[in-house]
């Protein structure tokens, strides 16, 4: 499963790598423009994005309102990383469609714990897409001679 992590800052993409890695979550790209996450995710199947509040050219809310509007990952999963954490914040990424928020300095088991969830929900999703997806040649009914 590919991972992005998505920063303005290479240094917190390392940090996050670094805190994902020993607990074994892998598949990880870095990236610091919400441009360069969008054409990653779409070019590279990515399942879950995780990123800062703020990138190059746009925010994280920004980046979660492409890719929600991007056909193929309406159900990416999102985990933003953010400093700002009043009610109103936290509602206004759930609003923009951010499944997981970790405020910042964030603790490194709960990130592992939150990442770890957002893979799991990934894959159910990817699962039950796959179930609903016809195959080639099914809804074809063979008609009997008689």
């Amino acid at each position: 499963m590919n991972i992005l992590i998505a920063d303005q800052s290479t240094t917190v993409c390392r940090m996050v790598r670094n805190t994902l890695q020993p607990a074994g979550i892998m598949d990880l790209f870095e990236v610091t423009s919400g441009s360069q996450a969008v054409q990653l995710a779409t070019a590279n199947g990515i399942s879950v994005i995780i990123t800062g509040a703020d990138l190059e050219d746009m925010s994280g809310l920004e980046l979660t309102r492409i890719l929600r509007e991007t056909h193929g990952h309406e159900h990416t999963q999102v985990v933003l990383f953010s400093s700002k954490g009043t009610p109103e914040d936290v509602l206004e990424a759930v609003n923009a469609g951010v499944n997981f928020y970790v405020i910042m300095p964030f603790d490194h088991a709960l990130l592992v714990q939150k990442v770890k969830r957002a893979i799991a929900r990934a894959q159910k999703l990817e699962a039950r897409a796959r179930k609903h997806t016809p195959s080639p040649g099914k809804g074809y009914k063979r008609r009997q001679v008689l």
